[in-house]
């Protein structure tokens, strides 16, 4: 549940040009008047845009001088020590690791969903149909499309 006091009241956008990235944009958010949240990006996915929180690559400190290195890393930025022996895929008890953890997120899927809504919203304000033809997004079809909706970070489009 939110707090009725909550309020997105400020989405600045900051558009890129259309191409075969996923990037679209990046924005920075305004929580009543008072907090920000800046590097809010703005991604194409197969079949809609969504909004990725800010975030960081995960460091580790070196065993030999304890100088942070980034979580991936083979061996220290600082003194060259080996970090550790990279486990072979597949072998027992070897994971995936998060490269990239969030600096800022929302708590709940209802506050996310309004974020997600708003930011959409205003980086479909700054950008033209001929700007959304280009991007390869199966639903973006051609430079006579307008805007209908955006609810749920779905875009429906439909024809002027």
């Amino acid at each position: 549940m939110l707090p009725d006091d909550l309020q997105i009241t400020r989405v600045q956008v900051i558009v890129l040009p259309p191409g075969e990235q996923p990037l679209c944009g990046y924005c920075s958010v305004t929580l009543n008047e008072c907090f920000v949240i800046h590097d809010l990006r703005i991604l194409r996915g197969p079949d809609r845009l969504f909004v990725a929180m800010p975030s960081r690559k995960r460091t580790w400190p070196c065993q030999t001088c304890g100088h942070r290195n980034q979580v991936q890393a083979r061996y220290c930025n600082a003194c060259g020590a080996s970090l550790r022996e990279p486990a072979p895929a597949g072998a027992a008890g070897a994971t995936a690791e998060r490269v990239h953890v969030d600096i800022a997120h929302p708590l709940t899927s209802e506050f996310r969903q309004r974020l997600q809504d708003a930011v959409i919203a205003e980086f479909l304000q700054h950008v033209s149909p001929e700007y959304l033809a280009r991007l390869p997004v199966p639903h973006f079809t051609g430079p006579n499309t307008a805007i209908a909706t955006c609810a749920g970070g779905n875009l429906a489009i439909k024809a002027q």
